[in-house]
């Protein structure tokens, strides 16, 4: 045991950017409070972190984004973008930054953030909120008048999981009656996002709708996709890390050769990947591993995760050997557990459910977690970056035998409901639609799905949970589109068959049946089974306009929608004059809608306009394509 290594010792080295700005009035629950101004505030904290000694983190915490290992790269046009965007007369606006897990959404946020604070001489606040801080600011009561001190900037992560409150924190904005604000921007990062679909359109659907007085509040729905780097700036980020890694310097006529391969891996776009290639090239190779493909990457530093953990069991105990990597897959599917819960119940629970009785006590097991995966307050953290946790999930849960990770996904359902969902479909999300020629590998890239489908057909006949796994997965996906397709249909199957057609929520539940059957209609499109896409979505536009006769003004914008998304499926089967006469309705009823509600509706009318031009073309109707465009 002496030869383990000792658990290291942690300190939070983040700083609070002006801990405490916004200002609500103090509720009744236990929050400790801080004065500002000389008043009482409920708060909002906000974290700006600063970058921290490589020597005193693990191979993996240098890659986490907050720690801020390597010399942020590039981005000098989008930098100069957002600063525009900082500084211009809008008193309240929202921007959406969206790119693939890896690709540097929170690391450019929180440059950003610094930039700001420094240019500003502090006269701007700039950092990150947590979701928890999130929460807590708003359980604290109503605010009254503007409750934010001086300019301000909040980047929100992962917005997507906490759209409610995002929408609840749009309504506190949004009656604030003052025009003369300091400035406020908000800045939510996710890995998809589209304003036509899903949270986006949800979140800015919610806050256009709402009536305010004020002219000065305005909500930039601005999405904005991080751009690829220079192939100079991917080679930066591989030779540095190679450097700090194993003080290795790439010389020149291999840097050649190298910025050549670079060019050619489609990988080599992200950051993190490229962080994660320059330390497998340590001991593969700079070449051998830049021919890896981007999930054989991902899988090779997820395991050499998995096997820096395993060091800290016994090297004499099997069963702790095996167990202990399970654990921490277990724990990071769960979002973490306090060292208290790990010896409790989650310690035995695993222990019994994968049968190595022979590990060791809870008191034992938590011990060793706790130190494997050091976390605030006695905690046992997820493994970050995602990429890795997640990929750590698919070496490790369950210890490799497919059915008894299927099991430990259940109980991580069971134990902390939706955030397990979450966390299994951002591991689909990263692994699933990558692929490998190697069976086993395959088999491995694709077990998240698996894990959803035993979660999901485990609760079919419930169909409260059904509607609640639905909303969290992104709007389409070809990896999850058939997933999601089965569960659009296990909805549909309650919808069509629960409670009286003639009772008071009829309405309510043939409404959502074309909400999911325009939803499943998409799916099935992405999965290329156009003919069955094609009836759902017509079958929603029939339900849509009976409904609309007697509530026109809840049902017009998603006949609207559903006309567009027939014609699509239309156009793909070569129906083209059909096509177009179902997109020349929706543009009819948006230029309606248009004109009561321009803000909420004008981005749905281009979209329409845009469809109807697409079938113009196609039907070699050029000039008045052109003119729909």
């Amino acid at each position: 045991m002496s030869d383990r290594p000792s658990p290291p010792t942690t300190t939070d080295q983040s700083i609070v950017g002006d801990n405490i700005i916004f200002g609500g009035i103090h509720g009744s629950f236990n929050q400790t409070t801080t004065h500002i101004y000389g008043v009482s505030h409920a708060s909002l904290k906000l974290t700006l972190p600063l970058r921290r000694d490589p020597k005193t983190l693990n191979e993996t915490q240098r890659l986490v984004a907050r720690n801020q290992w390597l010399t942020f790269q590039g981005q000098n046009t989008l930098f100069a973008d957002f600063h525009n965007w900082m500084e211009n007369d809008d008193p309240i606006s929202v921007r959406v930054l969206h790119g693939p897990g890896g690709r540097g959404k929170t690391r450019f946020a929180i440059q950003l953030c610094h930039k700001v604070v420094e240019a500003s001489a502090n006269r701007w606040s700039a950092g990150l909120a947590s979701h928890d801080a999130l929460s807590l600011f708003l359980a604290g009561g109503r605010v009254l008048g503007c409750w934010w001190e001086k300019p301000t900037l909040v980047v929100i992560d992962y917005a997507a999981s906490v759209s409610d409150d995002l929408k609840n924190l749009l309504n506190l904005i949004l009656h604030c009656r003052s025009n003369d604000l300091p400035r406020l921007r908000i800045l939510l990062l996710e890995r998809h996002a589209d304003i036509h679909h899903g949270w986006v359109k949800d979140l800015f659907r919610h806050s256009l709708d709402m009536e305010h007085e004020s002219d000065a509040l305005l909500v930039d729905t601005g999405v904005i996709g991080l751009p690829d780097m220079t192939l100079e700036e991917r080679l930066a980020i591989f030779e540095e890390t190679l450097k700090i890694s194993q003080n290795i310097v790439i010389a020149e006529g291999e840097r050649d050769i190298l910025r050549t391969q670079m060019g050619q891996v489609p990988w080599a776009s992200e950051p993190l990947y490229l962080a994660m290639a320059g330390q497998l090239a340590a001991d593969m190779g700079a070449t051998a591993v830049l021919s890896l493909s981007q999930g054989r990457v991902a899988l090779e530093r997820s395991e050499r995760e998995g096997a820096r953990i395993q060091q800290f069991a016994d090297p004499q105990n099997k069963d702790q050997r095996i167990l202990l990597p399970h654990l921490a897959a277990y724990a990071t599917l769960c979002s973490g557990f306090s060292q208290d819960e790990l010896r409790q119940q989650v310690a035995l629970d695993e222990t019994t459910a994968i049968g190595r009785t022979g590990a060791g006590s809870p008191a034992q097991l938590a011990d060793l977690l706790c130190a494997a995966m050091p976390g605030n307050q006695n905690m046992a953290a997820p493994v970050e970056p995602d990429i890795i946790g997640n990929g750590l999930m698919l070496h490790f849960l369950g210890c490799g035998n497919a059915k008894i990770s299927e099991g430990a996904a259940q109980r991580a359902y069971q134990k902390v409901g939706l955030k397990a969902i979450s966390r299994m479909i951002l591991a689909a999300q990263d692994y699933a639609h990558i692929g490998d020629e190697n069976a086993t590998i395959h088999a491995k890239l694709q077990a998240p799905l698996q894990w959803l489908r035993a979660v999901i057909d485990s609760h079919r006949d419930n169909l409260t949970i059904l509607e609640e796994i639905s909303t969290l997965f992104p709007p389409y996906s070809v990896a999850m589109s058939e997933l999601q397709a089965w569960l659009d249909r296990l909805i549909l199957q309650h919808l069509q068959t629960d409670g009286d057609t003639k009772d008071n929520f009829a309405e309510v539940r043939l409404a959502k049946q074309a909400r999911i059957l325009n939803n499943y209609s998409g799916r099935l499109g992405y999965a290329g089974h156009t003919e069955k896409a094609l009836a759902a979505a017509e079958k929603a536009v029939t339900i849509l306009q009976e409904l609309a006769q007697n509530r026109p003004d809840a049902s017009l914008p998603n006949l609207a929608m559903s006309l567009n998304n027939m014609a699509n499926r239309l156009s793909e089967l070569g129906r083209r004059e059909e096509a177009l006469a179902a997109a020349e309705k929706a543009v009819n009823i948006n230029q309606k809608l248009a004109q009561n509600g321009p803000d909420a509706f004008l981005p749905n009318l281009a979209m329409s306009l845009s469809n109807m031009a697409k079938s113009l073309g196609e039907l070699g109707r050029h000039e008045e394509a052109l003119a729909a465009a």
